[in-house]
């Protein structure tokens, strides 16, 4: 399992972390043998060509930080984002890897008009 810490809204064009915490099967802290991260509208539409994005180094809780394009109000007709994580983790469960997979959703906001996504 994996927690996925952030804000409901982000600012366009400004900076927006995400933290993530992995766990394994019991709730214990895991550290994944590897894990990458997708960024995509409503419309499952990869946004700033945020796909598989690798996470380097690994390490059992991890700040994504997304800026500039990545969160642009005017990229999309919808201002809605979702953060895809997946990871793969050693478990006394199986022989091979594991995988977690979690996601949050949040908004784009624009900072001029005031305007927040949906």
């Amino acid at each position: 399992m994996m927690n996925l810490g952030a804000s409901l809204y982000a600012i366009s064009q400004g900076t927006f972390v995400i933290n993530a915490a992995f766990f394994d099967e019991n709730g214990a802290p895991a550290t994944p043998i590897s894990a990458s991260w997708t960024l995509t509208d409503i419309n499952g539409t990869v946004q700033n060509s945020r796909l598989n994005v690798v996470i380097s180094p690994i390490a059992q809780a991890v700040q994504i930080v997304l800026s500039g394009a990545d969160i642009n109000y005017g990229a999309s007709a919808s201002h809605q984002r979702t953060l895809t994580l997946t990871a793969l983790y050693v478990s006394s469960l199986s022989v091979t890897p594991l995988p977690l997979v979690d996601s949050c959703t949040f908004y784009v906001a624009n900072p001029i008009t005031g305007n927040i996504g949906p």
